[in-house]
């Protein structure tokens, strides 16, 4: 789950890039620096030749926000209308972000039926790759407002190692709101230790990973864990990287192998 596991001088073609609901959300609703700073660095990806499908979070956080609700409700058919309200301005936020550095953006809503289906697995692919031929930007996320527990992904961490398979990616990047994979909760234990890379799984690894939950997204850092076991047996590194700095420096702004 580090640069370290790809080949040296492998150029980087197409990525997945997945940003969980805390980065891009906050106590007053969508966190927008954090959307213009994530964007921002996709758009100077684009502009090395990189394509960029982009698995985005933080619909039913959004919604919860807007709406002024205290945690999730327990009813389906609320939970489906905060995530409508939110996905609204969720897609809006990365279309004016990504309209500022001229580019364009196409927004893809997924049950679990469209990836295991083999006529709509075809067409979700043929749909992508156009838009990637296209220079749009794939904006991907869970159709919630339709979801049931029969037809549920399950996370986005899950969907976007999906989607990786399904596109075949280079890389895959999965921005959080912790730098990594620790051996303990860094937001409770101060001297949790980073782990910096991962070349096998072990009890151990999902382990470290299940005492890391999530706070509004339905992931944990194990959903990220299982995401990465998922990618990396297809020979898809992962990078797990804090998305809430301005310059990332750990994952998503350069590539060993790209130059321009």
């Amino acid at each position: 789950m580090s640069h370290d596991q790809m080949k040296p001088n492998k150029k980087i073609r197409r990525t997945v890039v997945k940003v969980g609901s805390n980065v891009l959300t906050e106590q007053a609703g969508l966190n927008k620096d954090a959307i213009v700073s994530i964007g921002s660095q996709i758009c100077r990806l684009m502009d090395q030749g990189i394509q960029i499908i982009l698995v985005s979070s933080g619909a039913m956080a959004s919604g919860m926000k807007k709406m002024g609700f205290p945690k999730r409700p327990e009813a389906i058919p609320k939970r489906q209308a905060i995530s409508a309200i939110g996905q609204a301005d969720l897609i809006r936020e990365w279309e004016k972000t990504f309209d500022q550095f001229n580019h364009k953006v196409a927004q893809i809503l997924l049950t679990s039926d469209d990836l295991t289906s083999r006529k709509r697995y075809l067409n979700a692919r043929n749909t992508m790759n156009t838009l990637l031929g296209w220079g749009v930007v794939p904006i991907i996320n869970e159709n919630d407002t339709i979801m049931v527990e029969e037809i549920k992904l399950g996370d986005n961490d899950n969907l976007a190692a999906m989607i990786a398979l399904l596109l075949d990616a280079d890389i895959f990047i999965n921005l959080t709101d912790i730098d990594g994979l620790y051996d303990k909760d860094p937001r409770v234990h101060p001297g949790a230790k980073l782990i910096p890379k991962v070349s096998t799984y072990s009890k151990d690894i999902e382990r470290y990973a299940g005492d890391i939950p999530g706070a509004l997204g339905r992931g944990g850092m194990l959903s990220k864990i299982k995401a990465a076991r998922k990618v990396t047996a297809s020979g898809i590194p992962m990078v797990i990287a804090q998305g809430y700095w301005p310059e990332n420096p750990r994952g998503p702004i350069s590539f060993p192998g790209n130059t321009n």
